[in-house]
This record gives structure tokens, C-alpha cells and sequence, in this order.
């Protein structure tokens, strides 16, 4: 029921890591799920990968979930054959 409420209320709730495979987290899975409902809904994935950026602000500069959030949002965008100018050197940097 806890659970239930927190996805309900749109809550962020992180459990943390599952196993050592880079999409096994929840920074990751938030990421990339919230990319691909908003994808679905119909919007262009320049925009919805900014709309991601801005929702998940902190993930994206904290230092220790910085690349799993880069990680999750560079995966959406290549199964959907996007890029952002400059994301990749993020990930490289």
C-alpha cells in the first residue's frame, strides 16, 4: 500500500541499486521510464529529453547519481535514433 501511495502522488522514492548492470538502479529507471511516457504521449524527443533534464534536475548534477542519470537518458534517446549536442562528452567527461 506504501508503495502504491508514493507512485500515486508522483513522489521520487529511491530504493537504490539492484545488481552491478548499469540500467539496474533506480536513478536509471526513473530516467529512462519518465522519457518514454512522455515520449508516448506524443512529444519530440528533443523536447521531452529536456522536460527529463528539468524534472530530474538533482539526479542530473549529484555527484553520485550524475551518471546513471546520463546513462538512463542517453539509452532512451538512442532507441529513438536522437542525440543531444554535447551529451555524449557529458558522459566521456
Amino acid at each position: 500500500m506504501f508503495l502504491y501511495l508514493l507512485r500515486t502522488a508522483k513522489l521520487k522514492f529511491h530504493m537504490g541499486t539492484w545488481n552491478t548492470s548499469i540500467d539496474s538502479n533506480d536513478t536509471f529507471l526513473d530516467i529512462y521510464s519518465n522519457f518514454f511516457t512522455l515520449y508516448n504521449q506524443g512529444q519530440h524527443p528533443s523536447n521531452v529529453s529536456k522536460q527529463v533534464v528539468e524534472m530530474f534536475e538533482d539526479e542530473f548534477t549529484d555527484i553520485d547519481t550524475r551518471n546513471n542519470a546520463l546513462f538512463g537518458l542517453a539509452l532512451a534517446q538512442w532507441k529513438q535514433r536522437r542525440r543531444i549536442s554535447g551529451f555524449l562528452m557529458k558522459l566521456k567527461g
